[in-house]
């Protein structure tokens, strides 16, 4: 049997996507600054058509900028998740910033060690050391939470450079509208931050804790493969990034995803309880 050769191009593009080094990332680039994304579904080597499967979604962030160009300063994330993931809040225990902030990893884990659902690492430029409004780099504990009412992840980070300092970056969980119905995530960064410092990179999991980084269910995926298909090309997220003095940079990264067996349409599921 012949396929259509749409269908043939859709799934060498799916398998090239699902073949490419997890460090592509998608490079935007205005008035001589540079941000690179990187965004990957850490998932079951095959995904259900419906409901989903425990994944893990790994997020990085790179600033920087051409030579004689000053680093932009970021004011503002928004990311807008496919709606092939679903984000479950309400399935975990909240812990409140005003838990966390201020403090140290270890004590931030003590306090609201079972509201944790991902991790990462963090970097920043700071200029003016006395004055930092965060540390030069440190540990991300990623907490489900709430920020002024509303369901948030609670990103703390703690370092100790220039000199022992934590931050909280709420990230509000919202709901996009029309074709874009997935979960978006807002921040805003302190103001104060584009006088004395500017973030270099943020790497931050969602989805995931224990040993390796194992998923813990806050997260789940389905691969939107048309019946027909056993494979898809899709958008998995798109960045809005809002810097200081300048517009906005925005950029979509997408990927590929294949279906599980429908003779064990399970096997994501079990895929994880290894």
């Amino acid at each position: 049997m012949r396929l259509p050769l749409s269908r043939l191009l859709l799934t060498a593009a799916c398998l090239s996507a699902l073949s490419a080094s997890p460090a592509a990332a998608e490079l935007i680039q205005r008035d001589g600054a540079r941000v690179g994304i990187k965004a990957r579904l850490a998932a079951p080597q095959a995904l259900p058509r419906t409901g989903g499967a425990p994944a893990r979604l790994e997020l990085a962030l790179r600033i920087g900028a051409a030579p004689g160009v000053e680093v932009p300063r970021l004011r503002g994330i928004e990311l807008h998740l496919s709606d092939t993931l679903r984000l479950r809040p309400s399935d975990f225990p909240r812990c409140r910033r005003s838990q966390i902030q201020p403090s140290t990893s270890a004590r931030a884990l003590a306090v609201c060690g079972d509201a944790l659902v991902g991790e990462g690492r963090f970097a920043a430029q700071v200029l003016l050391p006395d004055q930092a409004p965060f540390p030069s780099g440190g540990r991300v504990l990623v907490f489900n939470g709430a920020y002024r009412g509303r369901p948030a992840l609670l990103a703390h980070v703690f370092g100790t450079r220039p000199a022992p300092n934590t931050f909280t970056l709420p990230f509000l969980i919202g709901r996009g509208s029309g074709a874009s119905s997935g979960a978006v995530l807002r921040a805003r960064l302190p103001a104060s931050s584009t006088a004395t410092g500017f973030v270099r990179w943020l790497r931050i999991s969602i989805g995931a804790n224990g040993p390796r980084g194992a998923p813990n269910g806050y997260l789940r995926a389905r691969c939107p493969a048309a019946p027909s298909l056993r494979s898809a090309l899709y958008p998995l997220v798109g960045a809005r990034l809002e810097f200081a003095g300048q517009g906005p940079m925005n950029g979509t990264l997408m990927r590929g995803c294949a279906v599980a067996s429908a003779s064990s349409p399970d096997r994501a599921e079990r895929f994880w309880e290894r």
